[in-house]
């Protein structure tokens, strides 16, 4: 199979997934080309399947996005994995490499419940500066309340993250935990972390599919559609040692309306509180989407 994806997104013409893929009887599925990087539920989770319109702060500072490299996937009843050797990311030019894998176990698993848990590791050999900084869960500012600046000493970054999730009958909860570490040519080698835990209600019962270890949205068979109402807070850490980056808290409302074909419609509400690059600041965000997919 192949795939070829170009987003739009802000007027940008930006490469999204671009590879080549084949699937050896037994042997799993490879990938070669751009593609995501083997991290984190949330990271795997398409975006017409996560439950608000932006990810969690610590998957948006931590994470890595799409990246020109060899992948491998293989998925079973009761688990599986994956792994990524990457390079450089072809839309922001950034010349770094390294190595990420995933694995998760379900070991509950049937049609009206589900548990998963969830490890994956990332190591990055940097050849140039190195930053975290994450928006308010909103796409919509250029703003970030918490920001390390950028670092040119950093050889080596590696990042860490725990995964606990499950399912039962319409509700749907999610959450992980992030560590991750930097290298520094000094003796000064900084650690920062971020959680945060989501719930989701479909109260017409419906359910949300479990598949390949991600959760995948419902199929709508009413002809009103569906509601779902979500909850979730996340936390971001980026100070320690010499490094000030900031600590950003944030607690967020998720309203979303589903119709029985190709479109949601959401609405977010989003309580910001942060010490950082702006110093104390503690503001509402309101957000509203329309999402067609097909």
């Amino acid at each position: 199979n192949y795939k070829i994806e170009v987003d739009l997104t802000d007027g940008e013409n930006t490469l999204s997934d671009a590879y080549l893929s084949w699937q050896p009887s037994g042997w799993g599925r490879f990938r070669i080309g751009n593609q995501k990087v083997a991290q984190t539920l949330s990271g795997q989770t398409s975006s017409i399947s996560i439950p608000f319109m932006e990810r969690p702060l610590p998957v948006l500072a931590f994470t890595l996005k799409r990246r020109l490299g060899v992948g491998w996937d293989i998925h079973r009843s009761k688990g599986g994995g994956n792994v990524t050797v990457f390079g450089i990311d072809p839309n922001e030019d950034i010349g770094s490499y390294g190595w990420a894998a995933r694995g998760y176990y379900n070991p509950s698993l049937g049609k009206f419940h589900s548990l998963h848990l969830g490890a994956s590791f990332m190591q990055l050999s940097h050849d140039g500066d190195s930053q975290f900084r994450a928006r308010p869960e909103s796409h919509v500012t250029d703003i970030r309340l918490v920001d390390t600046g950028i670092w040119p000493t950093v050889d080596l970054g590696s990042a860490l993250g725990l995964e606990l999730a499950g399912r039962k009958g319409g509700v749907t909860f999610r959450s992980e935990y992030y560590r991750t570490d930097w290298s520094r040519k000094s003796n000064t080698s900084p650690r920062f972390n971020g959680w945060y835990a989501e719930i989701s209600w479909f109260p017409g019962g419906e359910r949300t599919h479990y598949r390949e270890g991600k959760f995948i949205r419902p199929d709508i068979k009413n002809d009103s559609g569906a509601w779902e109402l979500a909850l979730r807070f996340s936390n971001l850490d980026l100070n320690d040692k010499d490094v000030k980056g900031g600590e950003e808290d944030n607690f967020s409302l998720g309203v979303n309306w589903y119709s029985r074909t190709h479109w949601r419609f959401m609405t977010n509400v989003i309580r910001v509180r942060s010490v950082g690059s702006y110093g104390e600041q503690d503001p509402w965000i309101g957000q509203f989407r329309a999402q067609y997919f097909f």
